[in-house]
């Protein structure tokens, strides 16, 4: 696994060295920034896995540029952990309304640091190893979804098309010798065949809803009898939505 990479953002470059050799000694990769629009400018070019921020800079502050962060898709899931000489319950309040993880006082205790860092490190590689997961397991479960659907649409129109090709085989026969029993054979023929479309589209719903929505839907209907023409003798004509065909 690569090493964390660590973004240092504090207006004191001195804090910033320290933090930085602290943070190689335990194998961790920093990039540091003096002020929240240089580390706006880093961040275009790639993330870290965790930022350890102050609050009193000039321009833009670390509860400000937090904010900032919380609200951007490509950040919002990094782990802050605000640096600062504030001392008042109201502004660690603050850190954690905006978005932060952590709070740790000035001056700092390098080996306080360090253990937060690496607890909050492992808690967000955790989460992501979650997500990973489940994103995984999802679509696992989607295709054997998809799977199952496309064995009950094989057994559906499978059985479906024998008894249409069965009628449709022995309806010049019958037509020659009974009018009204040919008659009855195509009535149940149109039957079989809306039932058929019915389960079709039923279940191309569950297996791509997109794939059902106008002239998809008609095109679908109209390669399916196409190929039950080809394999019988009789002629199809398609009186759809968007018009006859």
């Amino acid at each position: 696994m690569p090493a964390a990479v660590i973004l240092l953002v504090d207006d004191t470059p001195l804090n910033n060295e320290i933090l930085r050799i602290g943070a190689r000694q335990n194998g961790y990769q920093t990039l540091t920034a003096l002020s929240a629009e240089a580390a706006r400018d880093l961040l275009k070019e790639s993330l870290p896995d965790l930022i350890l921020l102050d609050i009193l800079m000039p321009k833009v502050n670390g509860f400000e540029f937090c904010a900032e962060l919380k609200a951007d898709p490509r950040t919002r899931d990094i782990p802050v952990i605000f640096m600062s000489a504030l001392h008042e319950t109201v502004d660690k309040v603050r850190g954690f309304s905006v978005g932060g993880v952590d709070y740790v006082t000035k001056p700092f205790d390098m080996d306080e640091v360090q253990v937060r860092v690496k607890t909050h490190l492992t808690l967000y590689q955790q989460r992501l190893e979650i997500e990973r997961l489940y994103a995984q397991a999802s679509e696992l479960a989607a295709l054997h979804e998809r799977q199952r659907i496309a064995r009950d649409l094989h057994d559906s129109l499978s059985q479906s098309l024998f008894s249409i090709n069965s009628i449709a085989e022995a309806l010049p026969r019958i037509l020659t010798k009974s009018p009204d029993r040919a008659v009855k054979y195509a009535t149940q023929l149109a039957g079989i065949t809306r039932s058929a479309q019915a389960e079709m589209r039923a279940l191309l719903l569950e297996l791509r809803p997109e794939a059902l929505t106008g002239s998809d839907l008609a095109d679908s209907l109209v390669q399916l009898t196409g190929i039950f023409a080809a394999n019988s003798s009789l002629q199809v004509r398609h009186d759809l939505m968007s018009g006859s065909r």
